[in-house]
């Protein structure tokens, strides 16, 4: 780990410019890109088609230009994201307008990033399709590339406008790039590598605040109400079919008599029945057909992820998304469940998993989108 570190640090900076068409390779030593323009039978309106020839293609294209590995910052263009300004007020009305402009979008909710650019007088929501520069950085990984932010073209886009600089989604100057290489520390929310989960927008959290005192409300109103109930009971104003406090009163005095017999003959009270006992387990049960399953195929072989799924699916596992693992390929499989999933369970798909892979390695996370992560690594041969 350590060494790997230090290979990446030894390696020097370069820009890599995604847009709707093409790759575009900056360094500091050219004033022109190396360019790769997309196949259409590799990649189309931002989707990865076949990513086993955008990963030879890709690797011609870097042997032919004698590029060497570099750390890289990856931009993304503005034809590839949708964004939209918003007011900062956390209204309702502006939640509204949130959640139709994220309804518009076509990207499959699984494969869509984004993050929010706050201002003080707005915030600007930006969402991409992460399938695109995952599978990009995959290959990337593969050839000893490494990446260290993916962010969009606005972050610096105030920046590059100070300067007296063209903007333009097609190309980049050589002076935005240097503004763009020399301001090149991002910001972790600004990161797509960094984003996890979505964050609830601020209108969400307003919302919920009045959700939260309404329920404390109704529970004092519940606790005031019982309290007058228990005591208009007792004095004898209100009367219940279910509460009578003469009755109660004896049946309280009669079990002090029996106590104070058994203590005088050093006896032991015996219930009149025996107490019945539940056959039910107090193991929490698991709906299998529920539990989510992220796997992702860890070293680039085609159709791994899809033969995990086929080697889950006779289990009653119903709940699958497949993608690939944008970290650098390992030997080991990784498998990862949240506190929800019974140990049975856990047990269950690492048996499976051993099936076919050299070594699995388990561990626990927190509540996330997935109840089980699974990253794939080599095969057993079986």
């Amino acid at each position: 780990m350590e060494r790997n570190r230090l290979m990446i640090l030894g390696k020097s900076k370069a820009l890599l410019y995604i847009t709707h068409s093409n790759l575009q390779f900056y360094t500091h030593h050219n004033k022109t890109p190396f360019v790769y323009n997309f196949q259409p039978d590799s990649v189309k309106d931002l989707e990865v088609l076949n990513l086993d020839k955008l990963k030879n293609q890709l690797a011609e294209f870097i042997k032919a230009n004698s590029l060497k590995p570099k750390n890289l910052i990856i931009i993304l263009s503005e034809n590839i994201y949708f964004k939209k300004s918003f007011s900062v007020s956390g209204d309702l009305k502006t939640h509204e307008l949130i959640q139709n402009f994220l309804d518009e979008i076509p990207i499959d909710s699984k494969n869509s990033a984004r993050i929010d650019i706050l201002n003080k007088q707005d915030k600007t929501l930006i969402v991409t399709n992460k399938n695109l520069y995952e599978s990009i950085l995959f290959i990337l990984v593969k050839l000893n590339w490494h990446a260290f932010a993916v962010t969009p073209y606005e972050i610096f886009r105030n920046l590059i406008t100070s300067v007296n600089s063209q903007v333009t989604a097609n190309t980049l100057t050589p002076i935005q790039v240097q503004t763009i290489m020399s301001h090149s520390d991002i910001d972790d929310k600004h990161n797509f590598l960094k984003i996890k989960e979505l964050v609830l927008p601020d209108s969400e959290k307003q919302q919920a605040k009045p959700q939260i005192k309404v329920l404390l409300i109704l529970l004092i109103l519940s606790l005031v109400l019982g309290a007058i109930i228990i005591f208009l009971t007792a004095s004898g104003k209100l009367k219940l079919p279910f509460f009578n406090s003469t009755n109660l009163a004896q049946k309280t005095k009669s079990i002090s008599n029996e106590e104070d017999l058994a203590l005088l003959t050093n006896e032991r009270i015996l219930p009149t029945e025996l107490p019945t006992t539940s056959s039910a387990s107090t193991d929490t049960v698991i709906d299998k057909t529920l539990l989510k399953i992220q796997i992702l195929n860890g070293t680039g072989i085609s159709g791994q992820a899809a033969k995990v799924k086929d080697l889950l699916i006779p289990l009653e596992y119903k709940d699958f998304i497949l993608g690939n693992s944008p970290i650098p390929p390992q030997t080991n499989t990784e498998v990862s469940f949240t506190e929800n999933v019974t140990p049975d369970i856990q047990r269950e798909i690492i048996t499976e998993l051993e099936k076919i892979f050299t070594k699995v390695i388990s561990s626990a996370k927190s509540q996330n989108t997935y109840d089980v992560v699974i990253i794939t690594g080599q095969n057993n041969g079986s």
